[in-house]
This record gives C-alpha cells, structure tokens and sequence, in this order.
C-alpha cells in the first residue's frame, strides 16, 4: 500500500448537483463543519460502498478518517487508501496522508475527531453505472465518504475561450474531424509530462482523445493533474474508436474525444499533466474559460 506524501487538493468541475446516497447499508455520520454546516457521510471500516450513477456526468468523492479523540492528537497524521471499482471492474486507486481537522465534529459519533477532507474526481461516462469505493485492508481507521454529483458542461461559448499550449516546445499533430475541420493537439505519453503557465481565476477544460493501438474497441485510459507540484486528481475515462484521423497518419486510430475541467484559484500557477501508463498515449487540446 503506498500513500502521497502531500495533501490532495480539490478540483472544481461543472455544477454541483447535490450529493449521492449510497445503495449500500452504511452506518450514516451526520458531520457539523465550523459549529454552522450539517453534511451526511456514510461510513465503513472494510465493505465497500455502493453508488448507482448514471453518465455522463462528473462524481467528486469527499473522504475523512474517524479517530478517537483520545487517540487523535497524539498522531501527527494519518494514511488511508481506498479503490475505485466501476461495474465490478478496479479502475483506480486513492492514497493519501491527512492531519486532524478541529473545526469537524459528528452529531451522532461523540467522542471521535476527524482527519481533513479529500477530494477525488471521477469521470463516469454515459450510461448507467455502478460505483464500488472499498476501504483499503491496511487502513486503521474508519473511512466516512461524501459522494456529490457534478454536471457536465456539454458545450461552452467558445467567444468565452482561449486556446492555450503547453510551456515547453512540444510537436503538435494536427486531427482531421469527420466535418472537415482542424484541431491541433499534443501528445502526452509516460516519457514526457505536458506543463502549462495559467493565471487564475479560470477554467481549464482538456480535451482527450486516446491514440488506441493494437484492437480496435473500446478502452480506458487515465492521466493525472498537478497544481504547483500538488496533486489534484487523476481522470478516468473509456472511449471508443472515432471516425477522426491524424491528418500525416490516416490508418491510425483514434478515440472519441473527452473532456473534464479544473478551476485555477487566483494567481499564476503551473499545471503538469502526467500519463502513468507506460503503452497508452493521450492527445490533448487546452482551454481557458472565465
């Protein structure tokens, strides 16, 4: 088991659309945050907690450890993991390191404390799912869950935007739509990270579409995003063979686009894309929106 030695950040996407019971039986854990807000979380030490969702849509998922407080503040910090299983199949993992945070407490879970949050997105694609999140074996701890579903943008204004491109001189490929139109975009493979200079507030969207190699149908395909050296959150998705080519290598094949967004808080700030798959390669385009 293996955990970040930094805290996961959050991501912002879409619209938040309210949080998701699960269709488990979970023990439900009413937090108050700052003595002023309620929020449900729903708990579990080993089974995993089960989410019926339907795509496409954008899932963020809120996770505390529960700790005596006679325990608690004796600790420095406190790891917990757990995996990300869609429609009875692993397709990802989240590992983290968190302190205690003060200002949470529980309704009806007196005398325990609470780890900070963290944040995890997830991005379903279209049609009916259904989400696993089980607790990692080694955690020692209780995990308590939030799941809020989160709106996808279908379209934007595109007056609203601005292209943008990577820092470093990186060769860009050019991709021919089935309507005749042009898009450039760049490669991100697991030998080179793709790093962008963005000055906040704003909206990053990424667009993705897989360079599928060897059968041709359906696959997955998962890349990471960093802020300023943080680790924000990893993007899954699947995708599916499109009828767009590569305008210097017709024959190859190329998924269907997808897209996920990041809000950029205030300030100037690097963003580093990563692929940790070392067989699969990622073209990707980048806009900014206010």
């Amino acid at each position: 088991m293996r955990f970040y030695s930094k805290l996961i950040l959050a991501a912002t996407l879409g619209v938040c659309l309210g949080a998701i019971k699960p269709i488990s039986n979970n023990e439900k854990d009413i937090m108050v945050l700052n003595k002023l807000k309620t929020r449900p979380y729903y708990s579990s030490s080993s089974s995993p907690l089960v989410y019926e969702v339907e795509g496409p849509i954008v899932i963020k998922m809120i996770s505390r450890s529960r700790i005596k407080s006679s325990k608690a503040y004796s600790k420095k910090s406190f790891a917990m993991g757990y995996d990300v299983i869609m429609n009875n199949k692993k397709v990802d993992e989240n590992y983290y390191v968190n302190k205690i945070d003060p200002n949470v407490a529980s309704k009806n879970f007196s005398g325990y404390a609470y780890s900070k949050s963290n944040s995890y997105l997830l991005s379903i694609p279209s049609g009916k799912h259904r989400i696993k999140i089980k607790p990692d074996g080694q955690n020692l701890y209780p995990m308590c869950l939030r799941v809020i579903k989160q709106e996808i943008d279908q379209e934007e204004d595109p007056r609203n935007s601005m292209l943008i491109h990577p820092n470093e001189v990186l060769d860009s490929y050019q991709i021919l739509k089935s309507s005749g139109s042009v898009r450039e975009y760049y490669k991100l493979n697991n030998q080179n990270n793709i790093q962008l200079n963005i000055k906040g507030p704003k909206m990053l969207k990424i667009i993705s579409r897989l360079d599928i190699e060897g059968e041709n149908h359906k696959q997955d395909y998962s890349f990471t995003v960093e802020q300023d050296g943080y680790f924000l959150g990893n993007y899954s998705f699947k995708t599916e063979p499109s009828s767009s080519k590569l305008r210097n290598d017709p024959q190859k094949v190329l998924g269907k686009w997808r897209a996920c967004r990041v809000y950029i808080p205030e300030g100037r700030h690097y963003i580093t894309i990563k692929n940790p798959n070392e067989e699969k390669s990622v073209f990707m385009k980048f806009s900014l929106y206010e």
